[in-house]
């Protein structure tokens, strides 16, 4: 803003706001951005995320579970629902899918609130590495008892799993990999593992159980670096550790916190070695203590907004190229995910912070990050037009690219500044100017590809409602072109509290924020209702 109110010459100022988006508290107390779909941030500046393709379209049901295996060249991805396990593969070179195998038990009987859970293991027995998958009818009740078969087969296969004939080898839980021992685990705080030499084996050699905790454990997954057999495990109101000891014990159980929660079973997620899940209050992390994540942009509007009914449904996947974890959620009285809530770590020199989207497509119900092809995978949660349901490839080029005739199509991506005023001082102890500012100039600057839109959108107070808000435009702006003279937006509008709207809904459009700049000088002092 300028420094002297009186001053008519033109002065300009980045239009750039911090990094995320701000959905709790008042727009007019925000600095960061107030909204905003399918963008991200990298260094700070606003960008479209990438695009998806469909990989297949013949699963067989809503996906809760995807396991992702990679041999040879190939993933292998099984995609478990209350319907079937279906497995295809991927080629890593190409991304080109194989076709669709169906896993399914034999007698498995279908039930849409079954929730999976995989994890893989090297079979002695058998000298193979097997996949197992537990799947336990609480899609709809994190805190079911009902104990289910575990069963498994060669992960590159593709006959139908077998149940593990063991009569021990039942979960209510779900079923971990803590090498070399297969785990389980579910109410009654139970954890149960085989014999270290024949994952098939929970009654002779030295398998056991254990009940570290008192209500169900709803998650396990193995504690990377550790020079033994070591694994963490989630229950309903606490987070414990578990490490082999040998002797007559073989595994001791240490509860690091007994006053934990978790929202989800499928969403709890691994980066870099700490482990992240959202609670019922917030977002927990453990990196060898549990602490609290904060999050002050979006974590009241998440908590007010998810469907606490079928909380069971959200799940985690991480970006590991943006740096991102994204949870998805059902927003509102959606009974599947239909929003994502980004963490962004930050880097270096930079915190983290928070942002968020609609999903496209309906929304996703199942998401697995494949380390060797190295692209997040995700489930679709809506019949497609084939009457099946769709697994997705994510940060792939620019477009949707789906149909039983691969089509690309436009995805919408904008980002809504903060409010830019002289009103509202920018700290606490500055003085603000009772004033509306005058904008006549816009400089964009953006990597950009296809056109894009602009607007300006302002309300006189900070309760205007609104449809009492004045906006100007959108307006064009067009793709770069390497011979023009000049690249500015001329426009006027005038305003008391003003944000920006950028926007891409073009096939192939793409963008990277620098540093737009907008020209403005103070306007009158007139205050309206």
């Amino acid at each position: 803003m300028p420094t002297n109110p009186n001053d008519t010459a033109d002065d300009t100022q980045l239009m750039v706001s911090r990094a995320g988006v701000a959905r709790d508290g008042t727009r007019l107390a925000r600095r960061t951005n107030i909204d905003a779909q399918w963008c991200r941030w990298y260094q700070g500046l606003a960008r479209k995320m990438l695009g998806y393709r469909e990989q297949i379209r013949t699963i067989q049901g809503i996906v809760r579970a995807i396991d992702v295996f990679s041999d040879d060249g190939f993933s292998y991805v099984h995609a478990g629902s209350g319907t079937a396990i279906n497995r295809y593969t991927i080629n890593n070179t190409s991304g080109a899918s194989g076709g669709v195998f169906d896993r399914t038990p034999a007698g498995w009987v279908v039930d849409p609130n079954i929730n999976w859970q995989f994890t893989e293991l090297y079979n002695t027995a058998d000298t193979t590495t097997d996949i197992f998958a537990c799947g336990v009818p609480n899609a709809s009740d994190i805190s079911t008892n009902t104990d289910m078969p575990v069963y498994h087969g060669d992960i590159l296969g593709t006959t139908a799993l077998t149940p593990i004939a063991d009569i021990n080898a039942t979960a209510s839980g779900g079923v971990v990999a803590i090498n070399p021992y297969l785990m389980l685990y579910g109410h009654d705080g139970i954890v149960k593992w085989s014999s270290a030499v024949d994952p098939l084996d929970f009654t002779g050699g030295d398998s056991g159980d254990s009940r570290p905790a008192a209500d169900k454990i709803v998650k396990g997954l193995p504690v990377r670096g550790a020079t033994t057999p070591t694994g963490i495990f989630w229950s309903l109101s606490s987070v414990i550790i578990g490490t082999y000891v040998g002797g007559s014990s073989i595994f001791n159980f240490t509860t690091v916190t007994a006053a934990g929660s978790i929202m989800s079973s499928n969403g709890v997620v691994e980066h870099n070695g700490i482990y992240y899940w959202p609670t019922t209050s917030g977002w927990s992390m453990f990196n060898g203590v549990v602490r609290d994540l904060p999050n002050d942009d979006s974590k009241q509007w998440f908590l007010d907004n998810v469907n606490m009914a079928q909380r069971q449904k959200i799940f985690g996947v991480k970006v590991p190229r943006w740096n991102e974890i994204w949870w998805c959620f059902p927003f509102g009285t959606a009974t599947e995910c239909t929003h994502a809530i980004i963490l962004n770590l930050g880097g270096p020199n930079q915190a983290a912070f928070w942002y968020d989207t609609v999903l496209p497509n309906g929304g996703r119900s199942a998401g697995f990050y494949d380390l060797v092809f190295a692209y997040p995978i995700m489930a679709g949660n809506q019949l497609n037009s084939d009457d099946f349901y769709s697994m997705w490839q994510h940060e792939y080029g620019f477009n949707e690219v789906s149909g039983a005739q691969p089509t690309a199509k436009a995805i919408r991506s904008f980002y809504e500044t903060s409010e830019f005023s002289m009103v509202a001082p920018m700290q606490v102890g500055q003085v603000g100017k009772d004033r509306s500012i005058s904008y006549s100039v816009f400089e964009p600057d953006f990597e950009q590809v296809g056109d894009m839109m602009f607007a300006v959108i302002s309300r006189q107070n900070a309760r205007t409602p609104p449809s009492k808000e004045v906006i100007t435009g959108p307006i064009t702006i067009e793709e770069p072109q390497h011979d023009a003279n000049e690249e500015l937006i001329a426009f006027k509008h005038t305003g008391r509290l003003t944000r920006f709207r950028i926007e891409s809904n073009t096939i192939n459009g793409n963008y990277t924020t620098g540093s737009p700049l907008i020209h403005f000088r103070p306007g009158d002092g007139r205050r309206t209702t």
